[in-house]
């Protein structure tokens, strides 16, 4: 890394054996996120090696946004976008959590 960035959640975590690194950005602006904050974040995403990098909009997002983020590692989403793809992940998680307290209470 060649210097410090602000960054509003970096994720690192071993998926498959292998350690992955997200760097996410969230934007709750009332204006579209635009091509130069993609380009920003590319370059951050760049300088640290991370594997992938998230930007989050409430807004949505400037046509030259998906410009510079088609191709690459940078993803857009809106926050709306995000809940619905997550949606079944969260409940996959909360129905293992209920199983695994389902197993312990027969054990007992």
């Amino acid at each position: 890394m060649r210097t410090c960035h602000d960054i509003d959640v970096l994720v690192k975590t071993r998926l498959l054996d292998e350690y992955i690194t997200w760097v996410v950005e969230a934007k709750h602006w009332k204006s579209k996120v635009t091509k130069a904050q993609v380009l920003i974040l590319r370059s951050i995403v760049d300088d640290i090696g991370a594997d992938r990098g998230f930007i989050i909009s409430v807004a949505g997002f400037q046509s030259g946004a998906f410009e510079a983020a088609n191709n690459t590692n940078v993803k857009l989403k809106t926050f709306n976008e995000l809940k619905v793809d997550t949606k079944g992940l969260i409940e996959a998680e909360i129905l293992k959590t209920y199983h695994k307290r389902l197993s312990f209470l027969e054990d007992r």
